[in-house]
Formats: structure tokens, C-alpha cells, sequence
């Protein structure tokens, strides 16, 4: 311990000293608020209501929260569900200077204001759109539903199916698909094929019934009355059309099945239905039309070459199927989700454009794992204990813990002793309590001359524990004898981070003369014993990160105001040299003029060099900290160049 204290001042006093002391704004001058905790991220808590149009809440609605518009690079910060009550509640990190975040519903995407900490809106008279058909058993079991369809206006929305000849001049085929009306008693068109009145292929709803037309130098149509009085509206529904010409009589040559039912409804008939349909050729089909236009959702429509029976519609009407199946001329899944193409998963390659139609997402859809999350919204579908992955700040996205490691004493101040990145990866249940917890870290810097450990103590009991992963690194382990839960990264930096060979330094990575040392990356999971609600947590990751020196426990090293691990109850240190804790009103971690030992910046964060005070790589540090964070809260951000001395930042 001796010699490693006198290497350490020795080799301090060998670095060059860029500093001018007479221009520079020394930290330990700064007069700082008593209750300021040096935060450049907040907490925020969400609070996402859906109400149906007679005010109810309505369950099991996904969301997706981003730090910007998904189309334009936003980060996934965090998922989950409405549960019964309506709400979906969690909590998420975000930059102090953050004023908005971007949330998806599965109506639309908006940009939410933050207002005093708080992400809330609701989601009034929302009417819970759920697929057609929940069964995807077919031709192949992992060809889940999704959860898209196309919605109309009822205005002019359509969608143009292009010329399927398999209609024009032919003997026989069938037409299904699933259709969902806003209005059950309005005259629409479903789908049609039409040079003029006598010579078409029509489907349409008319003052509540339905009216199926074959024309061929005829103007030839069945209907059935009863429509309106069958199928409500806003309730899905299928139907099929089956034409064969071959039949003695109109009831035998036009039939219509609806709902898989294997016989079929009984129609009324208007002139003599034909043998052969009509030449329809240079004529495209349509879903819809520009005028008459369907208002409600279709999907999964299918043509056929062929005159399908009853049996075989009711066998298939709720199921996927081979796009190579006999005579399948096209099929129109319609889950693409965005865009303007639906795409025909048969070789005819039958594609469809959209036109004004916009994409609606089911509340609903397959669900493998039955824990109420459809699999399309399910990070983990086959695994009912999970489902939701969530960020911490964002996906893909790190902050930063810098720590000063000789706690009670004041040191240099340049926050270089341990340099760590930081994300943590939050596993939720259809509950949105909390299953999982995964750290991913970056040792970036060490640049200290005491051997630190480095742990991360949670808001929950030790007790609450069911296993622990250290993906492969042994440095990694649940602490014991601790009243919260606790888990070592590391015992000693040098560990994972070793000077390059005949370096008499211990500095790594903070001195820019000396060879640069590729960071260590390490990560570990932490799964509880029982889920807790994300919304109850006391502390949002980091959680309570802390170093220790030389592993010796009553020297743990906190953010200011976060408590220490009880195995730190015992310290003599409290009040000591230049500390200035008192537990009794739980200050932790603060000079007498309130300066920290460790700050958490929100960024991927430049540090300072070897001996130079933050505030003189950061010139607005000292700003930003005497005005109680209300000033330059982009203080750390070194792409701007007035809030940095480059000289005083490392560069590798």
C-alpha cells in the first residue's frame, strides 16, 4: 500500500502540467447548491391511458417509446402494455435538457411533451381493432400473423390488385378474404373487376345486404338480404365467393360462404347467371374504389382458379396457407405494415398498389407463449415469463460514470480515476414488472494508482434473487451479506485493463504520451426471484453504481446523495479529511462546498487528460454546477466546440 501510494504521487508529478492556473476556473472555488446532485439525465415517468369511446380502459394495448421519430434515427428507449386499468406506467432515463420523446401506439406515432417529469397522455375514444383469425396453423408453423392490415376511409381509399386474368373468360373461381365495415348498413364496394355494368365481377354492400354480380353481355346479380342483420358493424367477418359455371341453376353457379360456414347463404337472383365470365382483360381488379369506397379493414384476401367447395373454405378460411397451393392464382396477406405495395406471396406475382389507404395494427394477433403479447410485439414469443426489452438510456446508446478515487480526500478533480460506459437493459413481463436486469459496460480509462473495484447495488433485497450470468467472465459475482441486492463487476481494474508491457505508470488511457490500452467490455445478467412493477423502483438504472479501493469495503465511492451498500455501515471515513456525509440526513458524497467524488454524464463522454481539472477541459462545468443545473446543461458535450479546452480532453 505504501509503495503503491508513493508510485502514484510520483508519477504524477513526472506528467506534464498543461494548465494555466491563472486563466482557469478551479473547482474547488466553485460555490455550489447544497442540493445539487450533479444529475444530467432525469427520471421520467410514463403514464399512457387508452379509453374507449364510452370511457372505458382498454387492456393490452402495445407502446413503443423513442428519444426521437423512429423515421428519423430514434433510439428505442422502452415497451409495454395497458394493462386493466388502461395505463401503461414505467420508467425511463432521458437527458436533463430532454423536453419531448416520441411514442408509438398502434394508431399513430406522436411527439410528447415532458412536463415536470412526467410523460402522459391519453388516448381517448379508442375503438380496439383485433385480427380476423387468430390460428396460424398452415403450411408452416413459424409464419406468424402479424398485426397490419389495411384501413379504409370510406372516402376514396383503394387498392389496385392489376390484371388477374385468372377472372377473365374463365368457368370457374373463388374470391375470399376478411372485411370488417365501419357501417354495416352503407353501399360499398368490397372488390370488383368491371367494364361496365353487364360485363363485371362485383361485390358490394347496399342498404344493408350484399350484392354479388357475374356479368357477361348480362347484367346477371344475387343478393342476400340479410347482411346488416348478421354481421354487426365493426366486426370482422369472412366471406367467399365461389363461381362455377358449370352448374344447372344460378344458386348452383354463384354461391356465398360467409365465416367458414360449409354451407352456403341462401341468395336471391336477378337474370340468369353465366357460364363463362365476361373477357375482363385490360381491366384491373380492385379492393374498394375511388368512389363508393369501403370504409373499415380488409385482409388476407385470396383468388382462385378454381370452384372451391364448402368443406374446403371452412378447412382454411381462418388459417395461413401454401402460396404454392393447386390452383392458388393470388394471395394478398397484407401484413407488410408500411409502404404502398401489398405484395402476392404466389409466383404471378400479382403485387398490389394502395392508394390513400393508411396501416392499421391489431391489439390483438398470435400469441405462441399465451402471455398476451402477440408475438409480433413479443421480444421473447416463446417464453410467457418475458416480453419486453427496455433501455436504459436507449437501445444502442451509453452513458457515462466518471469517478475521483480518494474519497474522503479531494483529489485532481479530472474524473479520469475509473471511466466506465454504461447501458443497462431492463426484461419485462406482459405485467411490465421487471424480470431481468442486463448491464453492458466499457472500462474505458484507469487512471488511478489504488487497485478500485467497481459494483452496481439495486433497489430491491438481496433476497430477491433467482440466478446470475456472468457471461464468461469470473471477474463478475452476486455480492453476499448485503441488505440490498449486489453485484461485483470487478474487484481490481488492472484486472481487466493492463498498461502496455514497461509502462511505469499506472495511468491507462489518461495519459495521450502513453500507448493506448483497448477498453475492457464486460456484461452481465441478473434475473429476480419475484418481478417488480417498473414503476415502483426507487432508483432507475445506473441503479447505485459505486467503486471501492483496494477492496476495502468502508471505502465505497457513490454518487452524491446515494446511500452506501450496507457493508459500508461500519466506516470510520464519515466527516473525515474532506468529506462532508451525514448520514443522518442522508447526505453522502459531498465536500463541505458540495463538490462529488463521481458524476454521471449522459453521453458517451470525452473525459479529461491525466491531472486536469474538469473545469478546465469543460469551460462551462463550473456554470452548470453553481447555478444548480439550470445553466449549460449541455456542458459535456464536446461536438460543440465552446464548451471544451481540446487540450485538456484525451484523445486516444
Amino acid at each position: 500500500m505504501i509503495v503503491t501510494t508513493f508510485l502514484f504521487f510520483t508519477a504524477c508529478d513526472n506528467i506534464t502540467d498543461t494548465s494555466n492556473q491563472n486563466d482557469q476556473i478551479d473547482i474547488n472555488t466553485i460555490d455550489v447548491p447544497d442540493d445539487f446532485t450533479y444529475e444530467t439525465c432525469k427520471d421520467v415517468n410514463v403514464d399512457l391511458l387508452v379509453t374507449s369511446p364510452s370511457d372505458e380502459p382498454v387492456q393490452g394495448i402495445n407502446f413503443k417509446i423513442y428519444d426521437a421519430h423512429p423515421d428519423a434515427g430514434g433510439r428505442l428507449i422502452s415497451k409495454g402494455i395497458t394493462q386493466d386499468d388502461g395505463r401503461y406506467e414505467t420508467q425511463i432515463i432521458v437527458p436533463e435538457d430532454c423536453t419531448e420523446l416520441a411514442v408509438v401506439s398502434p394508431t399513430d406515432t406522436r411527439i410528447i411533451t415532458i412536463f415536470n417529469g412526467e410523460l402522459s397522455f391519453e388516448y381517448g375514444d379508442y375503438t380496439k381493432l383485433e385480427a380476423p383469425f387468430l390460428d396460424p396453423k398452415g403450411y408452416n408453423p413459424q409464419a406468424k400473423l402479424t398485426n397490419y392490415c389495411p384501413s379504409f376511409d370510406g372516402v376514396n381509399d383503394y387498392v389496385n390488385l392489376g390484371d388477374v386474368s385468372e377472372l377473365n373468360s374463365v368457368t370457374s373461381f373463388t374470391i375470399e378474404g376478411w372485411a370488417n365495415q365501419a357501417a354495416n348498413t352503407d353501399s360499398e364496394l368490397l372488390m370488383y373487376k368491371w367494364i361496365d355494368v353487364n360485363n363485371d365481377i362485383e361485390l358490394s354492400t347496399s342498404t344493408g345486404g350484399i350484392n354479388i354480380e357475374v356479368g357477361n353481355a348480362c347484367d346477371s346479380y344475387a343478393r342476400w338480404a340479410n347482411y346488416s342483420a348478421t354481421i354487426a358493424s365493426n366486426t370482422w367477418f369472412h366471406w367467399a365467393i365461389v363461381f362455377d359455371g358449370s352448374g344447372g341453376t344460378n344458386a348452383d353457379r354463384l354461391k356465398l360462404y360467409i365465416n367458414g360456414n360449409a354451407t352456403p347463404i341462401t341468395l336471391s337472383f336477378t337474370g340468369t347467371i353465366p357460364a363463362t365470365t365476361a373477357n375482363l382483360s385490360g381491366h384491373d381488379a380492385f379492393l374498394s374504389a375511388s368512389a363508393s369506397s369501403f370504409g373499415g379493414y380488409m385482409d388476407e384476401v385470396r383468388v382462385w382458379s378454381t370452384a372451391r367447395s364448402g368443406a374446403q373454405i371452412g378447412t382454411y378460411y381462418n388459417r395461413l396457407i401454401d402460396p404454392s397451393s393447386a390452383n392458388l392464382a393470388a394471395y394478398w396477406r397484407m401484413d407488410e405494415g408500411s409502404g404502398t405495395t401489398l405484395y402476392d406471396e404466389t409466383t404471378n406475382d400479382y403485387d398490389a398498389t394502395i392508394y390513400g389507404c393508411s396501416w392499421a395494427m391489431y391489439c390483438n394477433g398470435w400469441d405462441s407463449d399465451g402471455d398476451g403479447v402477440t408475438d409480433l410485439n413479443d421480444d421473447y414469443p416463446m417464453d410467457d415469463d418475458r416480453a419486453y426489452d427496455n433501455y436504459f438510456p436507449a437501445q444502442n446508446n451509453f452513458y457515462t460514470l466518471a469517478f475521483e478515487d480518494k474519497w474522503p480526500r479531494k483529489n485532481d478533480y479530472d474524473f479520469n480515476d475509473i471511466v466506465i460506459h454504461w447501458n443497462f437493459m431492463q426484461v419485462t413481463n406482459a405485467s411490465n414488472e421487471l424480470v431481468d436486469i442486463h448491464g453492458s459496460f466499457k472500462l474505458m480509462a484507469v487512471g488511478a494508482g489504488y487497485h478500485d473495484g467497481f459494483g452496481v447495488q439495486f433497489p430491491f433485497v438481496a433476497g430477491n434473487y433467482y440466478a446470475f450470468n456472468n457471461h464468461g467472465d469470473a471477474h463478475q459475482y452476486v455480492d453476499n451479506g448485503t441488505t440490498n441486492a449486489v453485484v461485483i463487476l470487478f474487484q481490481d481494474a488492472f484486472n481487466l485493463m493492463q498498461e502496455a508491457p514497461g509502462d511505469p505508470s499506472t495511468w491507462i488511457n489518461t495519459v495521450e504520451s502513453e500507448s493506448y490500452i483497448t477498453p475492457a467490455e464486460f456484461e452481465f445478467t441478473y434475473t429476480l426471484g419475484t418481478p417488480i412493477a417498473t414503476a415502483s423502483l426507487t432508483r432507475t438504472p445506473p441503479y447505485n453504481p459505486f467503486i471501492y479501493v483496494n477492496d476495502d469495503r468502508l471505502l465505497e465511492i457513490h454518487l452524491p446523495d446515494y446511500e452506501p451498500t450496507s457493508k459500508m455501515a461500519a466506516t470510520p471515513h464519515w466527516g473525515t479529511y474532506d468529506d462532508d456525509s451525514n448520514p443522518a440526513t442522508d447526505r453522502y458524497f459531498k465536500t463541505s462546498n458540495n463538490l462529488p467524488w463521481v458524476i454521471n454524464v449522459a453521453d458517451e463522454w470525452e473525459y479529461p487528460i491525466e491531472k486536469s481539472q474538469i473545469t478546465w477541459a469543460y469551460l462551462f462545468f463550473a456554470d452548470w454546477a453553481e447555478s444548480g443545473g439550470t445553466l449549460h446543461t449541455d456542458w459535456y458535450d464536446s461536438s460543440i466546440p465552446a464548451n471544451i479546452d481540446a487540450l485538456h480532453i484525451y484523445t486516444p
